[in-house]
């Protein structure tokens, strides 16, 4: 290796030790995101802190404007045609369950041992999320947050938690939600 070729990987080698470090950025957000449309709020108290988070708090931000192309973008193809998706289409044609309030209080993402500490009553299933649909890469995301709708959903309004197992695929290097817990 000559002089040049040396010099070169010495600064490959500091560029990804930089990276390493500090290795993802998310540019909008400041202190909070703050969203209000037609008097209704959105608020998040937390940045993301990568990826995963940043694709679950598009999901959540994309439940609140009523967005379904971002909504539908956040979630791996094959949930795309599920019965929460469909109804989730249906409740923002008919400005059904509109939220009036939401505040994302803490995203995070969590071990396996975290999660089954958790107990059953939020359960993912990482492992089997993973090997079932070949991610290269996944993550399992916590979400806490209080929400206010003038016609509350099933699980009503108040505090929430849920978790959700995001991923990417060889195939689609794209962070997804592939799978979400119960409420």
């Amino acid at each position: 290796m000559n002089a040049a070729e040396e010099m070169n990987a010495v600064e490959e080698t500091k560029a990804v030790e930089e990276m390493e470090e500090e290795p993802y950025d998310f540019q909008l957000f400041s202190d909070e995101l703050f969203l209000t449309v037609d008097g209704r709020n959105f608020r998040a108290e937390d940045a993301p802190e990568n990826a995963a988070e940043e694709t679950v708090l598009q999901y959540l931000a994309a439940n609140f404007l009523e967005d379904m192309e971002l909504y539908i973008e956040s979630c791996a193809e094959y949930m795309r045609s599920s019965p929460e998706i469909e109804n989730t289409r249906e409740n923002f044609e008919n400005s059904t369950y509109q939220i009036k309030e939401f505040v994302l209080h803490e995203l995070e993402t969590v071990t396996a041992e975290e999660l089954t500490a958790a107990g059953e009553d939020y359960r993912v299933h990482p492992d089997e999320t993973a090997e079932q649909y070949a991610l290269t890469e996944s993550l399992i995301i916590r979400a806490d947050w209080t929400e206010e709708r003038e016609e509350p959903v099933n699980y009503g309004n108040g505090s929430h938690s849920r978790y959700y197992v995001c991923g990417k695929k060889e195939t689609d290097p794209v962070w997804r939600i592939y799978e979400w817990g119960f409420m």
